[in-house]
């Protein structure tokens, strides 16, 4: 009975460090005038450059940037969604996924800035009373560096922990 009660505790034991693990590295972020919260890496660094622009960095690599730029809450479904498939009208290739009471149009560009072509990536999200648009950009020729994989797996994990409420 003792080797059965301790063997129950230590794999309770482990499976609740294994848990902390995989929320462990991460900072919360909770903006009650922008109606958002959210998670980031620790090793990214947040700049909020303007009332809504959200502004990440990876400390560690500094390759590619992610913003969010968070819409201004508009309780008119209509004129949102409108804006919403205008969006998904403009973006080639874009693909649609559903969240929850968030739907999620994902596409890909590329740009040329001072020179260098830049990829892109961009996560536009359609809430019950906001639009938050979302993106991810690096120079082109980088993008098979690992660390760069890495960065937008951090963006994507970013996009998943994402919470949008009423601000007003």
């Amino acid at each position: 009975m003792k080797k059965i009660f301790l063997g129950i505790f230590f794999l309770l034991v482990s499976i609740g460090l294994h848990s902390q693990r995989l929320n462990s590295g991460l900072l919360n972020f909770n903006n009650k005038d922008l109606g958002i919260s959210l998670q980031y890496p620790d090793s990214w660094s947040l700049t909020i450059l303007r009332n809504n622009v959200l502004s990440f960095k990876s400390a560690k690599n500094e390759l590619g940037a992610f913003q969010i730029l968070i819409g201004e809450s508009n309780n008119d479904s209509v004129d949102l969604r409108f804006q919403f498939d205008a969006l998904m009208h403009f973006a080639d290739g874009a693909k649609t996924s559903y969240d929850g009471s968030k739907q999620i149009v994902s596409y890909r560009t590329i740009i040329l800035q001072d020179g260098k072509h830049l990829e892109v990536y961009h996560w536009e999200i359609l809430t019950p009373n906001r639009i938050i648009s979302m993106q991810y950009q690096i120079d082109a020729s980088l993008k098979t560096l690992p660390s760069v994989f890495e960065e937008v797996k951090h963006a994507f994990s970013i996009i998943e922990t994402l919470n949008v409420f009423n601000n007003e």
